[in-house]
């Protein structure tokens, strides 16, 4: 059932929100555990970080050590060399994947709270305290390295049934299975570099039902039907863009940014957007603001999106048939954060957001905004799902 809930965030003032500071880089990436307790993001300081939700600290490093794994196949450091693009964290909080200039995938343990000394199968190599005054461990190890991109990983896509899908450089989207980590399949369509990934279900626990997004540089979008092995291709409205974010509202309706700053609406049975807002987060020397990310609470009215050097935007998203004037977007609210607005990641609840920011766009260098602060921006929203 889709429930409308932005209204909620019209009748009174959003709260402030939190930045956290923990990477010494910007921050590419996001994501929010199944009990909502744990956020986990990846930076170009060639970590990942596990946050506490409550207290805003970083508990657990996901880094390793500078040597080579056991086995004679794999001759890869079991630390990140490269940026960690993309992040993902199993439903059940067991496992983080990371992924991202380096083109590996890595499997990581996520056993957070251990206290130092208890009986573990990773290493202490920092010092970092929790809100108890226990000092907690930070991961040293990672699970496993998965290989088989050709060149860096941008997106990573992880769904309930523990099926990770990847895309980057070579255009391709990747499954694998986490669990017994093995390879499962590729997807082939788009042309050039894939830059996002967005999933939704709409069956739990039936891969038939399971349809994932994909944007690209080739200025398309694709829902592909996994289990039916095809794929529908959407066009922005200009055929010379860079398709740069995307997310899926229902598996009827998803939203895409492009690098002109358009935020585009469309419906599974169109090709072209029901509706384009040109410049979304206003303008700079006559050109639209590069549209950096973009997120729905699914099955909502409720959508957010981030922009080079301009506030994270919430909008209301009209997905169904109600008459308002043509106009499908909205703007809700808008949240002050200065830099790159990289990432965004609901709470399945409503209960909060999480922002990743950073001094430079997440795949580039292309700006670099002197004076803006590396991290993560917490915005409460405490909505009311049960409407």
């Amino acid at each position: 059932m889709f429930k409308e809930v932005a209204s909620q965030l019209k009748e009174k003032p959003l709260e402030e929100g939190r930045f956290c500071k923990g990477h010494l880089m910007p921050v590419t990436c996001t994501d929010i555990s199944g009990d909502e307790k744990y956020i986990v993001s990846g930076g170009k300081d060639c970590k990942a970080c596990l946050w506490d939700v409550e207290t805003g600290k970083v508990i657990t490093i996901f880094e390793g050590k500078r040597e080579r794994l056991d086995s004679p196949k794999r001759k890869e450091l079991n630390c990140h060399r490269g940026e960690v693009l993309a992040v993902q964290m199993s439903y059940d909080g067991k496992y983080v994947v990371t992924a991202g200039s380096e083109g590996l995938i890595r499997i990581w343990d996520s056993r957070v709270g251990m206290a130092i000394g208890e009986e573990s199968a990773v290493s202490v190599v920092s010092n970092v305290s929790s809100a108890s005054g226990r000092h907690l461990q930070h991961i040293s190890d990672c699970k496993e390295i998965l290989r088989g991109h050709r060149g860096m990983i941008t997106s990573l896509l992880l769904q309930r049934d523990n099926i990770l899908y990847s895309g980057g450089l070579d255009n391709t989207i990747k499954l694998w299975n986490i669990i017994d980590t093995t390879y499962v399949d590729t997807l082939y369509g788009h042309e050039t570099l894939i830059t996002s990934l967005s999933g939704s279900r709409s069956a739990l626990g039936s891969r038939a039902a399971t349809r994932i997004l994909s944007s690209s540089t080739d200025n398309t979008l694709r829902q592909w039907k996994i289990e039916a092995n095809t794929q529908m291709v959407y066009r922005g409205r200009r055929g010379d863009l860079s398709m740069e974010c995307c997310a899926m509202v229902s598996p009827t309706a998803f939203l895409a940014g492009d690098m002109a700053g358009s935020l585009a609406l469309f419906a599974a049975d169109k090709k072209k957007p029901v509706f384009t807002l040109p410049q979304a987060h206003g303008c700079e020397e006559g050109a639209g603001k590069w549209l950096v990310s973009v997120a729905a609470l699914p099955f909502t009215n409720l959508a957010a999106s981030g922009a080079f050097a301009d506030a994270l935007r919430l909008w209301d998203v009209n997905v169904g048939n109600r008459d308002r004037d043509g106009q499908l977007l909205r703007p809700v609210a808008a949240v002050p954060i200065a830099g790159f607005v990289n990432s965004i990641s609901f709470a399945p609840s409503g209960r909060f957001l999480v922002a990743g920011v950073g001094q430079e766009h997440r795949l580039g260098r292309w700006w670099r905004l002197k004076g803006v602060k590396n991290g993560i921006y917490i915005q409460p929203l405490k909505l009311d799902l049960s409407v």
